[in-house]
């Protein structure tokens, strides 16, 4: 919970700055010449400019929100050669150790690139960041922690990288 100070302009900031310039030019000219009644010409530039910025106190409640972070962990058919599996078994336990110890963060596991058995013939291939993608969809972008993806290195639907942001 706090409190701060908004103010929601009627008039460009150029436009008030100028106005403002302007009557402490005549406010100024008007105090030279010993003019009378000069407080309550500054009094009432004070209230229109008050006016023109339109200040408002505002309080806020603010909850904090998890971040998350992704692991997508490759299930494609060569992580069958050798021991890859038990390697990459081995990797996610220790990460997902490693990361369930941070506050604040919530670890999301996604399985991906293992072959559909309902397609017919189209293989495209390991595709991990279209499962990254899908399990980070709902996430704000300034939530998004970072990915980690465990796999041999095939990957076949890598993004450009410039296209590489959630």
């Amino acid at each position: 919970t706090g409190l701060s100070l908004v103010a929601s302009p009627l008039l460009p900031w150029w436009a008030i700055a100028t106005f403002v310039a302007l009557a402490v030019l005549a406010l100024a000219s008007g105090a030279i010449r010993r003019a009378r009644g000069i407080t309550w010409r500054l009094l009432a530039l004070a209230v229109l400019v008050a006016i023109l910025v339109d200040p408002s106190l505002v309080e806020e409640q603010r909850q904090p929100q998890r971040d998350v972070a992704a692991v997508v962990v490759d299930d494609s058919p060569s992580m069958r050669i050798g021991n890859r599996r038990q390697y990459a078994d081995a990797a996610l336990q220790v990460l997902t150790q490693k990361l369930q110890q941070q506050k604040n963060l919530d670890v999301r596991i996604v399985h991906a690139g293992a072959p559909d058995p309902n397609a017919a013939f189209a293989d495209n291939g390991t595709e991990l960041y279209s499962a990254l993608t899908r399990a980070l969809s709902d996430v704000p972008a300034q939530r998004v922690a970072g990915a980690v993806m465990i796999t041999d290195g095939e990957v076949h639907d890598m993004p450009a990288p410039d296209r590489l942001a959630f």
